[in-house]
């Protein structure tokens, strides 16, 4: 009886977490299309979010995550090193796209 109830509790656990990956999906494919709803096009829209993101607010919370997570690992000592490597190279990333996409593009 107990093999029952506990496999009852773990296919509930599995509806309520595929419920939920449904739900992000739904989301994700609702963002995707707001462009589309608001008579925009989807290149107007990414250039807006590079801009954001490479803009004051982007290097505002880049900057932000860069100290948070160096004091993180060098002073409270409770963050892998590894975060602080993953973190500055992605920073670099979302700043050095637009340029090396330029130098390749040729423009």
């Amino acid at each position: 009886m107990k093999l029952f109830r506990n496999k009852s509790i773990a296919n509930n656990q599995e509806k309520k977490a595929l419920a939920k990956k449904r739900g992000s999906v739904n989301l994700f494919v609702y963002l995707m299309f707001m462009p589309i709803l608001a008579h925009a096009s989807f290149a107007d829209s990414l250039s807006a979010v590079n801009h954001y993101m490479t803009g004051t607010i982007g290097t505002t919370i880049a900057t932000l995550a860069i100290v948070g997570v160096g004091y993180g690992v060098l002073v409270a000592g409770k963050i892998h090193k590894i975060w602080l490597v993953s973190t500055i190279v992605g920073v670099g990333f979302l700043f050095g796209a637009g340029p090396l996409v330029i130098m390749l593009h040729g423009a």
